[in-house]
């Protein structure tokens, strides 16, 4: 209700929420098909509406075409013709080592963190090598003008989620979960034993010459086992790891250039023999890379880039310093250099 009087002119802006079901809307796709080496984009309702999926987006596409999660018992999504540790996962260009908790649970990034998942059964870019068999991207949530805040607890897990504008050109996206559901099982069982947690920022800054510097956290915690009853000691297996990406990205006309770092550390620590040497595996990453490339016309694209990915690796494996049992390299280095045009012509794509 407003109120005018007379000679006054009053001028409003009306704010119509739409429903976040977007019930009234019907997404139709087109007739002409696909290749059938080509990508999939799912966003919005297509990942967290999903029956069988329980509003995870990284579980949708493991209900795609060519995609199966049922052949191995895991969760992890089995893409014809290939093994999963063939498979790339990626989170905002962050290759990321597994995708789900303790291998079958939700997955490693909070619902609202992810806004777009991309299938690739094969036959992607370049710049995504190393890996034979699909690849599958996620990207993160992006920001609004009102700041959004989001607490959710449940049986599953309990969780945070912040999104925020920080002034006219700073970006600030957070979540965090831990996972209650380990409360009720060792509410069940006191011999039992099931933790797990995961974190999530993004703070993206512009610069007044439209250069974009973008720094990622994503970390991950599991820890599933049994306790001894007798004197306390816990029986676990530990897996985790956490990862950082600092990048920073300029287009200058038809050109582009973008340069960064990522570095990080996993760890594997599965349950000790009894009266034995304890294994474990763990890794420290760190990998420079850099981009260019110019669009010579909206058909025609020319890019060009390189990384170097240096690995230090820890293996415990039988506790043998001697190396007479089990030998393996402290540290290793991979370089990579690859250059990719693409010409589009009517219905045809030669890369």
């Amino acid at each position: 209700m407003e109120t005018l009087k007379e000679g006054e002119t009053l001028t409003l802006k009306y704010f119509v929420r739409r429903d976040r079901r977007a019930r009234y809307k019907t997404l139709v796709w087109g007739s002409e098909g696909r290749a059938e080496v080509g990508r999939t984009s799912l966003v919005d309702d297509e990942l967290r509406t999903i029956a069988g999926t329980m509003g995870d987006p990284m579980r949708v596409t493991m209900l795609l075409p060519g995609a199966s999660g049922s052949v191995s018992g895991l969760g992890y999504p089995i893409v014809r013709g290939s093994l999963p540790g063939d498979s790339l996962y990626e989170i905002d260009g962050i290759q990321v080592p597994m995708l789900y908790h303790l291998l079958f649970g939700n997955a490693v990034t909070h619902p609202r963190f992810t806004d777009e998942v991309t299938f690739q059964p094969g036959g992607y870019a370049a710049s995504s090598g190393r890996f034979p068999g699909a690849r599958i991207s996620a990207t993160s949530a992006r920001v609004t003008d009102d700041a959004l805040w989001v607490a959710d607890l449940s049986i599953i897990s309990t969780s945070l989620f912040r999104a925020q504008k920080i002034g006219e050109d700073t970006e600030l996206v957070a979540a965090a979960r831990y996972g209650t559901l380990g409360y009720i099982v060792e509410g069940i069982s006191s011999d039992a034993i099931l933790r797990y947690w995961d974190y999530q920022t993004r703070v993206s800054h512009r610069l007044k010459n439209g250069a974009l510097f973008k720094l990622t956290l994503i970390g991950v915690g599991d820890v599933a086992g049994e306790r001894d009853s007798n004197d306390g000691s816990e029986d676990v297996v530990r897996v985790g790891f956490h990862r950082a990406d600092l990048r920073y990205r300029q287009v200058l006309g038809k050109a582009w250039l973008q340069a960064g770092v990522q570095g990080g550390y996993d760890y594997f620590a599965p349950p000790a023999d009894d009266g034995g040497p304890t294994s474990a595996v763990t890794e420290w990453i760190a990998r420079p890379y850099f981009e260019v490339g110019y669009t010579f016309s909206p058909r025609l694209e020319t890019s060009l880039g390189g990384d170097l990915f240096y690995q230090d690796f820890g293996l415990g494996f039988l506790n043998d310093p001697s190396g007479v049992l089990f030998r393996s390299p402290d540290a290793g280095v991979t370089m990579g250099l690859w250059a990719q045009t693409e010409w589009t012509y009517k219905k045809l794509t030669v890369t």
